[in-house]
């Protein structure tokens, strides 16, 4: 009798006792946006691009609790380089000696079975306040790589003079450029903690080898067979001997051969010179040396082949020196 009520009791407590799983964001598909009235009629929007969270979320009770978020102050943007450079600043965010922004969750209340109202502490600029954070469960999918994700979205309102930002610029009419209320809104991406998928996989191509891949491991087909590729036809293959290739890389080279086109590349040169050279004293005996010096463009001229004979030597060396 005491095994059984012990036995029965075990099952109550595991049946009571969901396991709630910790969950992190993935940036890739989130976004963390921020609206603020502008002179009374319109409205500017911005973002932030860098920030991280994880929270405990079960997904069969649907309980949320331990959420944490990091926002870096100084990926703000709001599509206006000048306006982005003055929240910086300290009027704003000073975000040089304030870089991050924090919330960590106190309680959570659950509204109904997929909506929280989270109370919370927000540090911004040195400065914590409680703030409400509003959130709805919109669901879980499971991806093309079988990894989990579940999705949130959400808001919060907050009024900005609560954390020294006081700038602002009067109007006509008595009213200002900046309302104080601030609007956060979120949807987030949270996969289980280290289990990220890469934002990579989206840019692998979604071919039917690979579709099928997935659907035997879902259990929905037997996974395929894949045959061996067929041997090539050598009769199309040619020999490397019949091709004269050109080697690219001085490792490929004989070492004895190096040597010796390099010795005979060296002998070649200084023939090279020295028949040029012999050129151009012809030339001073049969035009005089006093007439050879005077025209100018001549003496030139006879420099200039002996360059040009020369580079022609250089070009014809290099192609045999890496030939086989």
């Amino acid at each position: 009798m005491k095994i059984i009520f012990f036995i029965l009791s075990f099952i109550s407590i595991s049946n009571f006792s969901a396991y709630a799983e910790k969950f992190e964001i993935n940036k890739d598909h989130s976004t963390l946006k921020f609206k603020i009235v502008y002179m009374t009629l319109s409205e500017v929007e911005g973002f932030f691009s860098k920030y991280s969270g994880n929270f405990e979320f079960e997904e069969n009770s649907h309980d949320l609790k331990n959420l944490n978020f990091v926002v870096k102050t100084s990926s703000i943007s709001t599509l206006d380089s000048k306006r982005d450079n003055h929240l910086n600043r300290a009027d704003f965010f000073n975000t040089q000696r304030f870089p991050d922004m924090t919330f960590t969750s106190r309680s959570i209340k659950k509204l109904s079975a997929k909506e929280f109202e989270v109370l919370g502490d927000l540090t911004l600029k040195g400065i914590t306040k409680p703030v409400i954070l509003k959130t709805q469960f919109l669901g879980s999918q499971v991806d093309h790589v079988h990894k989990k994700s579940i999705f949130f979205r959400g808001e919060a309102l907050i009024n900005r003079q609560d954390f020294g930002m006081s700038w602002n610029k009067s109007l006509d009419k008595g009213e200002f450029l900046l309302g104080d209320k601030v609007k956060i809104d979120f949807t987030i991406q949270a996969q289980p903690y280290g289990k990220k998928t890469a934002y990579s996989t989206h840019l692998v191509p979604a071919t039917k080898p690979l579709e099928d891949i997935a659907r035997a491991k879902r259990g929905e087909i037997p996974y395929p067979i894949i045959e061996p590729d067929a041997p090539k036809d050598q009769s199309a293959q040619f020999k490397v001997e019949d091709v004269k290739a050109v080697v690219t890389s001085p490792d490929q080279i004989d070492a004895k051969d190096l040597w010796f086109k390099g010795i005979l590349g060296f002998f070649g040169f200084c023939a090279v010179v020295l028949i040029s050279y012999f050129f151009k004293i012809q030339m001073i005996k049969i035009f005089k040396k006093e007439t050879y010096e005077e025209i100018s463009w001549f003496s030139y001229a006879g420099d200039a082949f002996v360059i040009l004979v020369t580079f022609i030597y250089a070009v014809w060396f290099w192609n045999f020196m890496f030939s086989y």
